[in-house]
């Protein structure tokens, strides 16, 4: 669980903190958009405002859950979530609980992405790695 990541998994090289943290920037951007509109949407229809911050975090919470591990942020940067046990792309479950410990723990979960394993708290919870695999690269279903 706690493996360097040059050996995590097979031939994909970790993703260097750079990217991952502009893919995080990226993505609070969407994130920040989405809410946005849901709140322009919600207004007009006279509902609940309340909408507008599920809207955010439910793709702050699960967008690691999107196709091959890879949020709109991690697509753009070429970087992508997987399983470290079976390198498969991150599930639903899995980049919930990664993502719960960054919203909590904000900077602190980001200072653990610094070590030797290059995994943040989330990726120890969820059992994650983030891995460079190119926007167009094929990854594990």
């Amino acid at each position: 669980m706690n493996a360097p990541l040059a050996s995590v998994p097979g031939d994909l090289p970790p993703a260097s903190i750079s990217r991952r943290l502009l893919a995080q920037i990226i993505d609070s951007v969407i994130a920040l958009l989405g809410a946005v509109v849901v709140l322009l949407i919600a207004r007009a229809f006279g509902l609940s405002e309340s909408f507008s911050v599920l809207a955010w975090l439910l793709y702050m919470l699960l967008s690691d859950g999107l196709p091959g591990g890879q949020s709109v942020g991690k697509r753009v940067m070429g970087i992508a979530v997987l399983h470290a046990g079976s390198h498969t792309a991150c599930s639903w479950g899995r980049s919930f609980l990664r993502n719960a410990t960054l919203l909590v723990l904000g900077v602190i979960d980001i200072v653990f992405a610094l070590g030797s394993s290059r995994r943040r708290l989330g990726d120890r919870l969820a059992d994650t790695v983030v891995v460079r695999a190119g926007p167009s690269a094929p990854l594990p279903a």
